[in-house]
């Protein structure tokens, strides 16, 4: 059987009388707020949890972590490829090429890592398959860019290469802009 509180115990405003089963007075004052000034927006606050651009480094690294998951880490030993391969799968027809849309992005991206997912393209052995098919996924102006800092990449000797573009890619053309517009749906 669930009891009943009253609003007094509820809300932590005190007992009506002093009655050892009532809850003790909450004596925290409110937390104050920051009222906004005239003219000030979203993008202008000072810098603190919460602001776009904390989303947006947020979001980064979520993108970062699910390459990580999804492509990077390899299967566990004892997998049988040929199990996980439901039949043939087509490249993604979807390019992505730099629109400052988080989710076109995000379509067009998990398209690509169930792709090679699907592929058996699991581990960084297959860093050149997963590369390829990026550069491959991208439309002009990305494009462009994509081979550019690939050729970087190989004559640098980066480690992980799909990463490494990738990560650039994403800070290059996905910016604070496109958090404001994703939020403001909600």
């Amino acid at each position: 059987m669930r009891r009943q509180l009253n609003n007094y115990q509820r809300y932590s405003q005190g007992p009506p009388n002093n009655s050892p089963r009532t809850c003790k007075v909450n004596s925290r004052p409110p937390p104050e707020r920051r009222e906004r000034t005239q003219g000030e927006d979203s993008l202008t606050r000072p810098a603190r949890l919460g602001t776009h651009k904390d989303f947006l480094e947020e979001w980064y690294r979520k993108v970062m972590r699910m390459t990580e998951i999804c492509i990077l880490t390899p299967h566990p030993e004892g997998v049988k490829l040929e199990v996980l391969k439901n039949g043939p799968v087509q490249f993604p027809n979807k390019k992505w090429s730099g629109e400052n849309d988080m989710e076109q992005f995000w379509k067009w991206f998990t398209e690509l890592l169930g792709f090679l997912a699907l592929q058996g393209c699991k581990g960084s052995q297959y860093d050149k398959v997963h590369l390829d098919n990026l550069i491959q996924g991208l439309g002009e102006p990305m494009l462009t860019l994509g081979v550019k800092l690939q050729d970087e990449a190989l004559l640098d000797g980066e480690e992980d290469k799909f990463s490494y573009i990738l990560d650039t890619l994403i800070r290059t053309y996905i910016k604070v802009s496109t958090m404001v517009n994703v939020t403001k749906k909600f």
